[in-house]
């Protein structure tokens, strides 16, 4: 029986293989923010995708930004993304290379 973090990663491994180039332009902003902030969030790149019109095919691919080792959750925020209704977000940092 599949369990639910199995049934997230499967989700996000089929949003991934969907928008390939959105992520690589996404992940390109989010490495830029930590860089310069010392920081990213999921809203910030919500930001950045609205600022730009530059939007996933699904909803869901948000959550795929930060996958991989590259990535660090130093904390957690409540979105200020008023359609999130508030819901708890994680604060990333790249890791030491």
């Amino acid at each position: 029986m599949i369990n639910g973090q199995e049934l997230k990663q499967i989700g996000l491994d089929l949003v991934s293989s969907h928008n390939p180039a959105w992520l690589g332009r996404m992940r390109t902003h989010a490495r830029h923010c930590a860089r310069t902030y010392g920081a990213v969030s999921a809203d910030d790149i919500r930001v950045f995708a609205e600022q730009t019109n530059d939007h996933p095919a699904h909803g869901n691919c948000y959550g795929a930004v930060f996958r991989g080792r590259e990535w660090r959750c130093i904390g957690r925020k409540r979105s200020a993304i008023a359609s999130n209704h508030a819901r708890e977000i994680r604060i990333w940092a790249l890791t030491a290379s």
